[in-house]
């Protein structure tokens, strides 16, 4: 279904400042850009899309090629390995950066859009604190023009002193008006390059030695930004834990393994509370099965099951009352760190017993099994002693137990 679409644009200082906005009705089209307090804005965002866009100044638009191993992963799985892909060429810890991807070219290249999370967050927060959510939030570089010609064509949007150039379908850069014909040199401009000006106005045009060909001057740069919006091509900041309606694992991304690792635990209380409404016998059978199974996998250490539910009880309890140092939630929660971040680790059963968790794992290649060692090692208060370790064509299999430091 076709509905309206309210844009708005922040400037540089962000949601503080003045913002414009248009708002497309599915009917009428554009109606006028105006510029005032996001307040204002907002009264237009009931019941309506509202598309943002963000300075670029403020975004680092890059690209990567896909290496195989990572060719088949759905986007979920990106999202969580692409950063450490391209630790090695940012100055900032990726963990205060957000990632969000494009739509992956030709020749499996994939753009990436990197931003601050203390930013972005910023950025939302304004919205939410005024009740509306955004749908999406895009850079504003990608909203220029994209112009496909015989010769490259790069789209120059000037105001204000500043130009913001898109080069391709995810590239671009910014740069103070009087230096754009350095930054055109810099960047090795093709030599027939056009220029295709798009002028804010009493923005003056800069000296360039290109061909350059300019439209008519507005009076707000959004004019001309919201009318090359391509929502298909648009890298949409609000990706992962920012999504705008995350599935639930993907809310749930930075406790995945925690909560796997406790399924066990999660079947048990269900099938419990299950039981007491459930009056068909066979189903009733299924059920005590299902959970004597997960019951006796969890708990291996008990040999006599006679009351299911109270056992289990004990058996959680015993496990709170050990969760201090060396305790079975420390030991779960710091693995579990570590597990999450290691490629090609499938954890296949889980055991406490004695103060220590023991695991039963797959890796794709040795590889991973050193990265699993060399995360544990950097785990402050755990230790991982590796009992077994047998290559085979299924992969490494693992067995070890994770221990507190003494």
């Amino acid at each position: 279904m076709i509905t309206d679409t309210l844009f708005i644009r922040l400037g540089h200082a962000g949601p503080s400042e003045s913002v414009s906005w248009c708002l497309r009705q599915a009917g009428t089209g554009y109606g006028h850009v105006q510029q005032g307090a996001l307040e204002d804005a907002l009264l237009l965002a009931r019941s309506r899309r509202v598309v943002v866009l963000l300075p670029s100044t403020d975004i680092n638009l890059t690209s990567m090629e896909l290496p195989p191993q990572l060719l088949s992963m759905p986007q979920a799985k990106l999202l969580q390995a692409i950063p450490y892909q391209l630790e090695d060429k940012l100055a900032e810890d990726v963990d205060s950066l957000h990632f969000a991807l494009g739509r992956r070219g030709t020749g499996n290249r994939l753009p990436v859009a990197i931003v601050a999370r203390e930013k972005l967050q910023g950025w939302l927060a304004a919205f939410r604190e005024r009740g509306v959510t955004p749908d999406a939030m895009v850079p504003d570089m990608l909203c220029l023009p994209l112009i496909r010609d015989t010769v490259p064509v790069w789209s120059v949007l000037l105001e204000d002193g500043h130009a913001t150039v898109r080069s391709d379908l995810h590239s671009g850069f910014s740069s103070e008006t009087e230096m754009l014909a350095d930054f055109l040199t810099l960047t090795e401009a093709p030599n027939n390059l056009r220029l295709q000006i798009y002028p804010v106005e009493h923005s003056e045009l800069p000296v360039l030695e290109r061909p350059v060909q300019t439209a008519a001057s507005v009076k707000s740069g959004l004019e001309y930004l919201m009318r090359g919006f391509d929502e298909q091509q648009a890298i949409n900041l609000l990706q992962g834990e920012y999504a705008l309606a995350p599935d639930y694992l993907t809310w749930f991304k930075p406790w995945r393994m925690t909560a796997a690792l406790l399924a066990s635990w999660l079947a048990l209380a269900t099938a419990t509370l299950a039981i007491e409404n459930l009056r068909q016998r066979h189903e009733l059978r299924q059920l005590e099965a299902t959970a004597e199974s997960a019951f006796r996998s969890t708990f291996p250490q008990v040999t006599t099951v006679i009351d299911l539910r109270g056992q289990a009880q004990q058996q959680l309890a015993s496990l709170k009352r050990t969760g201090g140092v060396g305790g079975f939630l420390p030991l779960l929660e710091g693995s579990s760190a570590v597990l999450a971040r290691v490629n090609g680790l499938q954890l296949q059963e889980l055991q406490f017993r004695e103060g220590s968790l023991r695991l039963a794992m797959v890796a794709s290649d040795t590889q991973a099994l050193d990265n699993l060692q060399q995360g544990f090692a950097q785990q402050p208060g755990l230790r991982l002693e590796v009992e077994s370790a047998n290559a085979s064509g299924q992969g490494v299999q693992i067995r070890a137990v994770v221990k507190a430091k003494s």
